[in-house]
């Protein structure tokens, strides 16, 4: 009987340990989508998705030389179940340097599109 109940204790400390492992949220880089030029020649403004329940965390400039700019916004990504909707975010960050001609890329060096402002009226 003593055996029963131990592996009984075992499982259910498993148990608990896993969903505790299944909470909360982890990180993780949200989904970039494009950029634009914030009020300064030196301000990028990322526009990206992430689920509802997502936070972002903050917006880094990983790489700058005079031909590119790698950026990354990582997030909290929440765990388990969400709608299946995306919400876009515009998050900035400042260069060392004006854009100029300089390619806008993703951690991946994935090309960024330039994209219009979030609240801007459809034309």
């Amino acid at each position: 009987m003593a055996a029963w109940r131990r592996r009984l204790v075992i499982v259910a400390v498993a148990t608990v340990m896993s969903a505790a492992s299944c909470s909360g949220a982890r990180d993780a880089s949200a989904a970039l989508v494009g950029y634009r030029l914030g009020a300064t020649d030196r301000e990028l403004v990322l526009v990206v998705e992430t689920g509802p329940e997502d936070e972002i965390d903050k917006a880094v400039i990983l790489t700058e030389d005079s031909s590119r700019v790698k950026v990354d916004v990582k997030m909290k990504q929440a765990q388990g179940l969400q709608p299946a909707q995306a919400i876009r975010h515009e998050v900035s960050v400042v260069l060392t340097a004006p854009l100029g001609q300089r390619e806008v890329q993703a951690s991946t060096g994935r090309a960024l599109d330039k994209v219009a402002q979030l609240d801007a009226e459809p034309k």
